[in-house]
């Protein structure tokens, strides 16, 4: 089978969403299937190559940042992407056409439904669905509204990673039928380490992630002997360091900055706890690799939480974050196990497979 993918970013451009379709395209070729991808240019980075087998099409845009894309600059993606499809890329040899992201990239699927009547599935990743992050594109959405519906519409299928993201995708707009496939991960990748007495963070530093909650509670409960690592940049970053410095924390949380990797790994084998505040997520892959590391997880109280992980891993308050933070510490075995099989890349991958045969 051939597959185009489209996205704005792809590794190492990016964050979750552009891990996900790597780790799809990469595994779908090793399955004996060919894919293209095409995304961003960026500086340092080759226009076109080919990579773990994955055939790489980067198109010139605007665009600053590795980790983060502004509105504008995704715009530049879909108009230079689209001409250059048009261009250089013989689009009817693909079976499929498989687009990340609503919006932006929804868009540049959209005029290549139009110019050339290509079906074309549509995966959403979380800020691209209405309603999602409403603290940042709450403008911006009312905005894109009537140009989202029409994507959707013109979609031959529609999926999410969460139950949650695709009730929000069917609360806007009734007229989808958006079906549920999780992200994956390596379960292979993760596993069990030396524990030490350590809770760690990992998420972008933004105040919608909840971190200064764990430091608010960390404040109030005996820490001897225990480390708090923050792995991650972002916004956020500068109001961290103030109330770690107004607690007298410095030496029990550290801010790590952005770490991946074997390191990355390292860091979640050897934690005890693992702890994410999120006010929101669309399907948290570092919520699985906690859980395939069999971190203690505590988690707040949000629908992608309560459909990875058992109750017992939800706070609803502060004074419940207190108390399972003081009781995981008290444990003198520091490894959960989850029910984390289903989430296994290669069980993944097939069921998008499936989907794939239904629409050629």
């Amino acid at each position: 089978m051939k597959v185009l993918m489209l996205n704005y970013e792809y590794p190492p451009l990016g964050g979750g969403g552009a891990a996900v379709c790597r780790d799809m395209s990469e595994l779908m070729i090793k399955d004996g299937d060919k894919v293209s991808v095409v995304t961003m240019a960026f500086k340092g980075l080759a226009r076109k190559e080919n990579y773990n087998g994955v055939e790489i099409h980067r198109v010139a845009c605007w665009r600053s940042k590795k980790r983060v894309c502004h509105p504008w600059e995704q715009l530049t993606y879909c108009i230079s992407a689209f001409h250059y499809i048009i261009k250089k890329m013989d689009i009817k040899q693909y079976d499929i056409v498989h687009c990340h992201f609503i919006i932006p990239t929804g868009l540049l699927a959209l005029w290549l439904r139009k110019k050339y009547g290509i079906k074309f599935l549509v995966t959403a990743h979380g800020s691209d669905v209405l309603g999602h992050n409403n603290a940042r594109f709450k403008y911006l959405y009312g905005i894109v509204k009537p140009m989202w519906k029409s994507i959707l519409k013109n979609a031959t299928m529609v999926t999410a990673p969460s139950y949650y993201l695709a009730n929000k995708i069917c609360k806007a707009y009734s007229n989808v039928d958006c079906q549920v496939v999780p992200n994956g991960i390596f379960n292979n990748l993760f596993g069990v380490g030396s524990r030490k007495k350590s809770i760690i963070v990992a998420a972008r530093l933004q105040e919608s992630k909840g971190i200064q909650d764990l430091i608010e509670a960390c404040s109030k409960i005996d820490m001897s002997e225990w480390e708090v690592n923050i792995l991650g940049e972002g916004p956020y970053r500068d109001e961290l360091e103030i109330l770690i410095n107004k607690y007298n924390l410095q030496e029990i949380i550290y801010l790590r900055g952005y770490i991946s990797g074997e390191e990355y790994v390292r860091y979640l084998s050897e934690a005890s706890i693992y702890f994410t505040g999120s006010w929101f997520e669309a399907m948290p892959v570092s919520v699985l690799e906690a859980m395939a590391s069999q971190n203690l997880i505590i988690a707040s109280n949000i629908e992608p939480h309560r459909e990875l992980l058992p109750e017992d891993c939800i706070y609803c308050s502060e004074e419940e974050l207190i108390e399972k933070l003081k009781m995981n510490m008290k444990r003198t075995e520091f490894v959960k196990q989850y029910d984390i099989e289903k989430y296994e890349w290669n069980n993944i991958i097939q069921k998008y497979k499936q989907i794939y045969k239904q629409l050629v």
